[in-house]
């Protein structure tokens, strides 16, 4: 009786590691886009525009 040689396949497992490496890349080119962005001013009091003038009250 001859042995049955067994044929493991690595397409499946080559495809997902592919895809999974193409999110990784993805998540690393937004996240140094994200870094690239100037820090926000948190601020709350901080005043970033000009008040409009307030109207005169007419007698």
């Amino acid at each position: 009786m001859k042995h049955a040689t067994r044929i493991y396949r690595l397409d499946h497992s080559k495809r997902g590691d592919a895809e999974q490496l193409a999110r990784m890349h993805e998540m690393a080119r937004e996240a140094a886009e994200v870094l690239r962005r100037p820090i926000p001013d948190t601020f709350l009091g901080r005043r970033t525009f000009e008040p409009l003038p307030k109207e005169e009250k007419r007698a």
